[in-house]
Formats: structure tokens, sequence, C-alpha cells
């Protein structure tokens, strides 16, 4: 789970019935086998709870108490780092005068995740034409991934067969294959994910903020074509992604 927490029980075999015996291993070993999957580098905890026992089932006395708090040191693993210099559209965004995003950025090898990247800024150029710079770990140079690309406003994009190499790769232009739909409101921000999904929830959303009088901050995630408004011109690129059963790409 994401949380990281574990819950397991321990006991001896013992016969299930009067009179009570227990048969408790008599050599040193390991009980339990615990793989934890790290998101990076640097300093994690492992913690038990406090005064958590292990006892033997039918017995009396406890076999003894998990042990204290560690701290473990997480080092890069297989594989390198690779600065991933990139391009992206978000549909609805033409043109100049536009302002920064943040987007997530997630790189596969099939089915498991070699690295997430979280809030890398991508700023504007005067097509609208977005670009920004990935540092991720654990890349194989030469080997080809799936690159998967969000911002708070829309749906993922999965961008398939992209090869990198360790060190600094030259630009990926994902912009020139396809553009970012438009729409999934339903996360606060990056941090708090949306369903990558545009339905009736990221409707609500938006009409909370649709004024066609009125302007709204930079960086309004219902302001879907950045103009200033939430109006509907907004409403009309969600309502071109609407699909309740549907979504971004996973």
């Amino acid at each position: 789970n994401t949380a990281g927490t574990v819950h397991f029980d321990l006991g001896a075999a013992c016969s299930v019935a009067e009179p009570w015996v227990c048969h408790p291993t008599t050599t040193a070993g390991d009980v339990a086998t615990i793989k934890f999957k790290a998101t990076g580098t640097g300093t994690a905890t492992i913690s038990f709870n406090s005064g958590t026992v292990v006892a033997a089932i039918g017995a009396t006395t406890n076999v003894g108490i998990l042990g204290a708090s560690k701290s473990i040191t997480i080092n890069g693993g297989g594989g390198g780092t690779a600065t991933i210099p990139f391009k992206i559209k978000f549909e609805g965004i033409t043109g100049s005068g536009h302002h920064n995003k943040q987007v997530r950025m997630i790189v596969r090898s099939g089915a498991t995740e070699i690295a997430r990247v979280e809030n890398i800024d991508v700023a504007p150029d005067s097509s609208g034409i977005y670009a920004g710079t990935a540092t991720v770990n654990g890349i194989t140079s030469g080997q080809t991934y799936d690159v998967l690309i969000k911002d708070s406003a829309h749906l993922q994009k999965k961008f398939t067969g992209v090869t990198l190499v360790t060190g600094t790769n030259p630009v990926k232009d994902f912009s020139a294959i396809a553009e970012l739909k438009a729409g999934d409101l339903a996360g606060a921000s990056l941090s708090d994910p949306s369903d990558n999904r545009v339905d009736g929830t990221d409707v609500a959303k938006l009409l909370q903020k649709f004024d066609i009088l009125g302007t709204v901050p930079a960086g309004t995630s219902e302001d879907l074509d950045d103009s200033g408004k939430v109006d509907g011109f907004d409403m009309k690129l969600l309502l071109n992604n609407f699909d309740m059963l549907g979504g971004g790409d996973q």
C-alpha cells in the first residue's frame, strides 16, 4: 500500500485441544521477510508499533518484543540518471501570453514503474507549446520506456516507445505526437490526483468558477484555455472530453 504499512501475526504451532502443547522453533532464523519498494534515494525509517509483542499461541509467556525503529539509507538502484528535456501541448492553449504550469511524469517499463517525478515546471513558447526538464533515476541506457504526463486540469497521456539514455537526452517533442486533453479537474492538485476522467464532478467544479464577465487568477485549473476567465470556451473543451466510463491513459 502507498502508506507503507504492514500488518501480520506470528505464533508457534500448537495443538487444537487440551492438553495445550506448543512447538516453537528451537533454532534462530527469520520469521518473516518484508520487501519495500523504494520511491527514491535518501533516508527512510522503519518503525514498529510501541510495545508490539510476539507471543506463542496458547502459551503464557512472550517469545519476544519487536525491536526499536531503524533508519536505513536507500542508495540508487540499478540503472543511471537521465535528464529528459521535453515539450508538450495542452488542448485549448494556443498562441502567446500564457502562464507556466506544473506536470507529473511517470516512466514505466512494461507494468513496472521506474520513476515518478512530481511538480515539473513547464513554460510556454510563443505558440503555446510548453517545455520542461525532468530528471529520473533507474534508467537503463538505450532502453525504451512508456512516459506518462499529466497536469491538474488535463487527462493523463501515455507516450510509448520512448528511448532514454543516461545523462542528457535529446529533446523529446511529445507535442508533435499528441496533446493532453482538457477537463480533468476533480483533483485539487497533482499531489491530490484526480480520477483521470472527465465526468459530472468536473462539470460541477467548472461551474463553480464560471463567470463570463469576471476574471480568475493565473493558474486557475478551471481556466482550461488560460484566457484569464472561466467561460463557455472552457466548458466546451470540457464537454468535448466528457466520458463517465472512459478516461486518460493508464
